[in-house]
């Protein structure tokens, strides 16, 4: 009777479950929608009466159209480090070092600045941010860690930075151990600090790439991020008045525009992993689709066509559907 008891009291979380998931995903399609249509009627306001009106469809082809070749249009700066003389930093602002040079403990400093407010100058952020997609895209879309002892896994995080460090006060001991933990999305979006929480992460990820592992959530979206306000925090923190963090002439800033940032953040994003399974459990960011579900379609699937797919909301082709 307990046995049985039990069953479906887990029966009725598992429904309770699916139930909130599917509310949360068709609210958050309907307001991907709204947006996409105020972003339409701002813009046949502001169109002179002369032109020619376009129609509800062609309009939302366009937006569709117009934000896609924002998204695939190659970035400004280089993903590596380079050799040019250091220009003088601006204060508030520090430098990302050679990525051969991050272990745990400078790593930990960049954290501790960026949670006092810190930032990286722009061609260091980039720099931070090519050499994180580099090593996802050495991941497999199905991360295998069978075998090892101890996977701790972390739920949305959701741009609170004071969540995350509670988090790492807790798993410090695990870490310092050798133990695997496992970041399960949603990492941006609705709190202040989703930069700053996305950089710590990914620095945890470089200065450990064999313990921290990032799997990616539905926010983790380059249409649902741009919705939910990540985008408009970027914008605000490297906005496009070639405020870059160095003391440079205007004139050597002209390549410092939000919309390569973007890109390069919708990059990262679609590098990461979408699963991971251990000897006990699969890990994936709302768990999985249908009872049925195959692992084997995940393995199926190669990194190019995972870090095609930056939008599940707006896929390109069938095949990315």
């Amino acid at each position: 009777n307990v046995a049985s008891a039990s069953s479906r009291e887990a029966q009725a979380a598992s429904q309770n479950f699916k139930v909130l998931a599917a509310m949360e995903s068709k609210d958050e399609l309907q307001k991907v929608q709204l947006a996409k249509l105020l972003s339409e009627l701002h813009k046949l306001a502001t169109e002179s009466e002369e032109q020619t009106l376009p129609t509800a469809a062609q309009a939302d082809d366009d937006a569709i159209f117009e934000l896609r070749r924002r998204l695939t249009q190659d970035e400004s700066y280089g993903d590596g480090e380079d050799d040019e003389e250091l220009e003088e930093l601006e204060e508030g602002y520090m430098r990302f070092c050679h990525v051969s040079d991050l272990d745990s403990a400078k790593a930990a400093d960049y954290i501790e600045a960026l949670r006092n407010g810190d930032k990286f100058e722009r061609k260091s952020l980039f720099q931070l941010l090519g050499a994180s997609k580099r090593l996802f895209r050495r991941e497999k879309t199905l991360v295998d860690l069978r075998g090892r002892q101890n996977v701790t896994v972390v739920g949305d995080l959701h741009g609170s930075i004071q969540c995350l460090k509670d988090v790492l006060d807790l798993i410090e001991h695990d870490l310092e151990s050798g133990a695997s933990v496992v970041f399960n999305g949603d990492f941006v979006d609705r709190g202040d600090n989703s930069l700053e929480v996305v950089l710590t992460l990914l620095l945890l990820k470089l200065s450990r790439p064999n313990q921290v592992f990032l799997c990616r959530g539905n926010h983790e979206d380059s249409f649902l991020s741009a919705v939910y306000g990540f985008e408009d925090e970027v914008r605000a923190k490297y906005p496009d008045e070639g405020k870059s963090g160095t003391k440079a002439s205007q004139e050597d800033k002209k390549g410092d525009d939000f919309d390569a940032l973007w890109r390069t953040l919708s990059k990262v994003f679609s590098s990461m992993p979408v699963c991971f399974r251990t000897d006990t459990a699969v890990i994936m960011h709302g768990g999985l689709p249908h009872e049925d579900f195959d692992l084997a379609e995940l393995e199926a699937v190669t990194v190019p066509q995972r870090c095609r797919v930056q939008s599940t909301l707006e896929p390109d082709t069938d095949v990315d559907r």
